[in-house]
């Protein structure tokens, strides 16, 4: 207390030496780049007031970062600082008296208001940064910033330096200086033009306040010491001398008017007892300071947790969540504190019902399933709930709701809210997984034409086996593809593996297939047999077996000579044997060994020898057609 009391007297007599006083009002001043501005008018009312100027041309350009210097001039205008009283010996080395900034940065720096930046430098073109600007201000406005900052509740407020926080939490406290609308300060941000002129204004309203001008009216001339009047002496003769007139009482010199006394404050209180918010609900705190003219009455306000309640500065206090909070109101000077303790509560919504995310489940030994459960209303107080199995050997169900399969059989989870014990159930039925143990396919192997299509079959063992998933892949997509229902497509020539998969045991079958291309057709292109009718779709056979769609049948082909290879593909549908052979040349026989009867045993194709008796084809391929016409 004494230190306050003390630096808030020497700031006055330091204020009344300077003759701190409002300005007269200069000319109205104009700028044309102001208007969207958020100092406007605090701009305008310096500007007429003489402490800041403009740039030619009629702007004053507020987004422009303010220098060192020019922040010195501005200084020292507020104050009215005694600029011709200065050593013709510059105290910072680049700044010569030359420049138009030596008077302002002379008598700030006397006056103990500004420093330099080291090794003799004042730092002319540097910029200011935002807390230097505040430590200025408030070193200017004097007063006790110890533990301000304390009380800083800037999102930023890590970054501002250990030097400046207090000055800052004075500036704050004192409504020179506010953060943005994010609520950061931005310490190390450059200060504009117009952050400038917004603080100075407020800046002299607090002066002022600390040094009212007098007002003629309420400020009494001092009573004069009355001397006492000598009675009139007799003239000892009368003489022609003229009787001296009686002097009149001087008029006293009035004194200066001494400054006033800061009245310090002795302390605060908090209007209202304790009190109870529900979330969300508001209440503003009134706060008291004594004596009543006491000369800083600014307060600031906090909450001791802000996740129950916060409060601004003008004491409103929301509350946000369940529990306890201190609000406490602190005095700029003097640092007295009030407090009062306010107690939010949630308001209680009862529970209504509640559902789960399924109602039923199946899951093999070993696995495990979280069921979801959802309280009505949304906004329910206690949405608390407990989880329990009907059968435990056959299903467990943790806090959470995670469900673990542990044997066969049926198990209902039900889930109980412990407001209103309104319960959902879900039914999970637990099986073993049985294995498989093999897989076929309906044939093994087969020849194709490019085009045609097959539609393979798996069938997976046991019958009963839980996963009967089946992948199917193809060795060469060049020459067949298959898909994921087992259909093979004959792409290029070639040959083929399919292989189906079991997904459980992975367990493999195949069938290859090989691929040919119809070449140039050269020979004999087909025999007549219209002696001899048959049905379209009626089965083939050669030696009384089935010739099944597909099937190779070249080991019923000969060649007179040379080595042969290929393929003799019996189709169904149209009744036609297709040989493919290569190596064969002109001059070679062909021929079918067996006869082609259909089920009843009547020929339809007899044994038949052909030459070969057409050019070779450059690729070597023959193909020869016996069918019925």
């Amino acid at each position: 207390m004494k230190n306050i009391f003390k630096s808030g007297f020497l700031l006055l007599v330091f204020v009344s030496f300077l003759s701190i006083k409002t300005i007269s009002a200069y000319a109205a001043v104009d700028f044309s780049d102001i208007e969207n501005s958020y100092a406007r008018d605090a701009i305008k009312e310096l500007a007429e007031k003489g402490i800041i100027n403009g740039y030619p041309g009629g702007e004053f350009k507020p987004a422009t970062d303010i220098s060192r210097q020019d922040f010195a001039i501005i200084l020292a205008k507020a104050l009215k600082l005694d600029t011709t009283s200065h050593s013709n010996e510059p105290t910072f080395t680049d700044v010569p008296s030359s420049h138009y900034s030596y008077s302002a940065i002379e008598a700030a720096t006397k006056a103990g208001l500004i420093n330099g930046v080291g090794g003799g430098k004042f730092g002319i073109g540097s910029s200011l940064t935002r807390e230097e600007m505040a430590t200025l201000f408030a070193r200017a406005l004097g007063g006790d910033i110890t533990g301000l900052g304390e009380q800083l509740a800037f999102a930023d407020q890590q970054s501002i330096s250990a030097w400046a926080r207090d000055a800052v939490g004075f500036a704050v406290a004192s409504n020179l200086i506010t953060g943005d609308t994010l609520n950061r300060f931005n310490p190390q941000g450059v200060a504009e033009r117009q952050q400038v002129a917004l603080v100075a204004s407020r800046f002299l309203k607090q002066i002022d306040q600390l040094n009212p001008e007098p007002k003629p009216e309420s400020t009494p001339s001092p009573e004069p010491t009355p001397e006492p009047k000598p009675e009139p002496k007799p003239s000892p003769e009368p003489t022609p001398e003229p009787k001296p007139e009686p002097k009149p009482s001087p008029e006293p010199t009035p004194e200066p008017t001494p400054p006033p006394s800061i009245i310090p404050v002795t302390g605060i209180s908090i209007n209202g007892a304790s009190g109870n918010l529900q979330v969300g609900e508001t209440k503003t705190i009134t706060a008291t300071v004594t004596p009543a003219n006491a000369t800083n009455k600014t307060v600031t306000w906090t909450s001791s947790n802000v996740n129950v309640a916060t409060v601004d500065s003008q004491g409103k206090v929301t509350a946000i969540g369940a529990g306890d909070a201190i609000i406490t109101a602190t005095t700029v000077n003097g640092l007295k504190k009030a407090t009062t303790m306010i107690q939010v509560m949630i308001p209680v919504v009862p529970v209504t019902g509640i559902t789960l995310n399924e109602r039923s489940g199946n899951l093999k030994v070993g696995e495990t399933k979280t069921i979801t459960e959802t309280v009505v209303p949304a906004n329910a107080t206690n949405k608390t709930v407990t989880w329990t199995s009907s059968n435990v050997n056959v299903a467990t169900v943790d806090s959470q709701g995670k469900v673990t399969a542990i044997g066969e059989g049926s198990a209902t989870i039900t889930v109980t809210t412990v407001d209103g014990l309104k319960t959902a159930t879900a039914i999970i039925e637990v099986f073993v997984p049985v294995p498989v143990t093999g897989i076929t396919l309906n044939e093994t192997s087969g020849n194709l034409q490019v085009g045609d299509t097959r539609t393979l079959t798996a069938t997976v063992t046991p019958a009963n086996a839980t996963n009967k998933s089946v992948t199917w892949t193809s060795s060469d997509e060049n020459v067949a593809t298959v898909d994921s229902q087992g259909k093979v497509t004959a792409i290029g020539e070639g040959s083929a593996t399919i292989t189906a998969t079991t997904v459980d045991g992975l367990i493999s079958a195949t069938a290859t297939y090989i691929v040919i291309s119809l070449g140039p057709i050269v020979g004999v292109t087909h025999i007549n047999l219209n002696a001899f009718s048959f049905d379209i779709g009626e089965q083939a056979y050669i030696d009384g077996s089935p010739i099944l769609d597909g099937a190779n049948v070249l080991d019923q082909i000969t060649v007179s000579s040379g080595n042969i290879v290929g393929s003799a593909i019996y189709n169904s549908n149209d009744h036609k044997i297709l040989i493919y052979l290569t190596g064969a040349s002109r001059g070679h026989t062909v021929t079918l060994k067996n006869t082609i009867t259909d089920q009843s045993g009547n020929n339809i194709i007899a044994t038949t020898a052909k030459s070969i008796d057409n050019p070779v084809p450059e690729n070597g391929v023959f193909v020869w057609t016996w069918a019925k016409q």
